[in-house]
Order: structure tokens, then sequence, then C-alpha cells
């Protein structure tokens, strides 16, 4: 078992002992109404952007949930360029999209799986294709609908804080499916648990949090043909982290 796995049963195990049923387990999938996460929360490690997604499952009291340490999610550059590219129909680099790619790129080698432009140019595409999949099936799927391994449960799914009241905070990951989600306003999403307030797993608010009422319907649960070999792929390849984790 490696050791992000030891951890987690770590964490699950000390997370049922102490809060039974209402324990929120380590990358476990919750839904929320994509409306309801209006802000994120990063912290900063020798100036570069840190997303704590570490912290999965992690049950924390306090007031790191608060506003004023908060960004609003609209000002952030990913939120910012899907707007400008799905609303308003700039290209890609017209919306911004590219520059801090290639900056990571000229600085780092490498930036979100994409070694050059074109593989930044072929990235969007990509996140184009998933907006119209989207937006046809007016619903998200989760890892394991996606064909990932159970294990993962939502590993590389939107990465989401719970607040005390139950808001969504983002947490990083997947911030271009959150976007598209917001853009096509879709009811409610599936996220992989981030940092959760005490106060909210107290209240009961994770175990709502697990159970989606549109999950009934057929049309949504099951996986339409044109992806069935996507979904096998994923299957074949579940050891690893693919590129689409980062959009």
């Amino acid at each position: 078992m490696s050791a992000y796995y030891l951890k987690r049963t770590l964490r699950d195990a000390h997370n049922i002992i102490r809060y039974g049923r209402n324990a929120p387990l380590g990358d476990g999938c919750l839904y929320i109404d994509p409306a309801r996460i209006t802000h994120a929360l990063y912290g900063v490690h020798n100036g570069k952007r840190i997303s704590f997604r570490q912290d999965s499952a992690r049950v924390l009291g306090g007031d790191w949930d608060m506003a004023d340490t908060l960004e609003d999610i609209e000002d952030l550059p990913k939120m910012k360029a899907c707007r400008l590219h799905f609303q308003q129909g700039h290209s890609w680099h017209e919306a911004g999209a590219y520059r801090p790619l290639m900056h990571r790129l000229r600085k780092e080698g490498t930036a979100d799986f994409c070694n050059s432009l074109d593989d930044i140019k072929r990235r969007y595409q990509k996140i184009d294709r998933l907006y119209k999949k989207i937006g046809k099936r007016r619903a998200m799927k989760t890892r394991q609908q996606l064909g990932y391994p159970a294990y993962w449960r939502e590993f590389g799914g939107i990465f989401v804080h719970i607040a005390r009241d139950g808001r969504g905070i983002m947490g990083g990951g997947g911030m271009h499916r959150l976007a598209i989600a917001k853009i096509l306003e879709l009811d409610v999403i599936p996220i992989r648990v981030g940092r959760v307030h005490e106060e909210a797993v107290k209240a009961g608010l994770i175990r709502k949090m697990r159970w989606r009422k549109l999950m009934r319907r057929r049309d949504v649960v099951q996986i339409p043909d044109e992806d069935r070999a996507e979904a096998q792929k994923n299957r074949r390849h579940g050891a690893r982290i693919t590129g689409s984790d980062a959009t």
C-alpha cells in the first residue's frame, strides 16, 4: 500500500471513530450545487500557490472558511478565461488562458502535463470537447462512472472544501470543470471532498451530501455508448494520474 493510501486509511479510521456515520472519508465523493462554490482557499509557499490537496477529509475547526480569508472565485484567472471563451466567444489565446502556462513552461519546463505550446492548444481543445459533452448530457460524471478504479473514490475530481454551513470552497484541481458547471448552470456536481469544517460534520451535512437525487435517473447513472471506450481506457490506466485530472 502506498504511503498516500495508508495515510488516507488512517484518517478514515480516525474520522469514523470520532464522528461515526457523519464522518467524511478521504477522496470521498460528495454532491453540491456549483452555485454554492463562490470562493477559493489557497496558501502560499516559497512564492507559489498551494492548494491543500493532502487535506482530503481532514476535519478542522476555526475560521479558515470565513470569507475574509478566501479569494472570490470569479477573480481567478481560469474562471475569467472560461467566461470570456464560453460566454463571450473569445479564443482561448484572447482570453489569456495560454499566458500562465507559457510562463510556467519557460520557467519550469512543464505545466499541467504540457511540454509545449502545441500541448497547451490540445489541452484546451479537450476542454472544448468536455464543455460540449457536459452541455449535452446536463450532468457531470463521477470518477467511477468515467471508469477509474473504485479504490480511487473521487480522486482526481473537482477538489472542494466544505465550510461550516455546507458551502463549497474551491481547493484547486478541476477549476475548468467547475467553471463549466457554473456557466452551464448545472444543478449538482460530484466533487472530491477537501478539508471539512467540524461544525458541518457535527450537523450531519456531510452525510446528506453523499446522496444525489439525480443519481436515480438512468440517463445520468449509465455511461453513454460514446464514452465506453474512454471508460475502458481509464480503467486500464487507472494506476496513474492522467492530464485530465488537472483540468
